[in-house]
């Protein structure tokens, strides 16, 4: 696999059909338990992944939270959202949004598959989550069967985080160019 490192310091790995790009969130990622003079460790993580997939490309982001953690995924193919709500390695939220082509302020319909509703339901373990099949049901019953309910993009993306940091950390990748 191929990689460039952007002008902005982000490191892009690309083969065939796919790009991951990662960024060195080490200036944010335990900025609160350091001294403001010390520098910050690297911490490279995956933050946008693009797959090329004949008309309907997959498109990946993700926010980190302040320890490292990933905190949100969106999942976007077309004019939907899949977007998954994390604390630390436990799934807050999951639902799929459906936008109109024409109007892209408001989604015409949300589909859920895990909802906190206000601490009734235990949160699930994220790699417990990801192992299981869901089902997104729209407020008036409808499923959602489009390609982005499928875990298989974010078991994807966590696994390719994990072994591209490795990569990043081993060779001294982000030192290149």
């Amino acid at each position: 696999m191929e990689f460039d490192k952007q002008e902005n310091g982000n490191l892009v790995f690309r083969n065939e059909n796919e790009s991951f790009t990662f960024v060195d969130m080490g200036s944010y990622v335990g900025h609160q338990f350091r001294k403001w003079n010390e520098e910050p460790s690297n911490c490279w993580r995956l933050m946008f992944y693009d797959e090329k997939k004949g008309n309907s490309p997959i498109h990946i982001e993700a926010l980190v939270d302040s320890t490292g953690y990933y905190s949100k995924i969106m999942v976007c193919q077309g004019h939907n959202r899949r977007i998954l709500l994390l604390n630390g390695l436990v799934v807050d939220e999951d639902k799929i949004y459906e936008f109109d082509p024409k109007d892209s302020t408001f989604p015409k319909s949300i589909y859920i598959a895990f909802e906190d509703e206000y601490g009734t339901k235990k949160h699930p373990n994220l790699n417990t989550y990801l192992s299981q099949k869901h089902q997104f049901i729209s407020s008036n019953g409808e499923s959602y069967s489009g390609d982005i309910n499928s875990n298989n993009y974010i078991i994807r993306f966590f696994m390719f985080n994990e072994e591209l940091s490795k990569l990043i950390d081993s060779q001294n990748v982000s030192k290149h160019k």
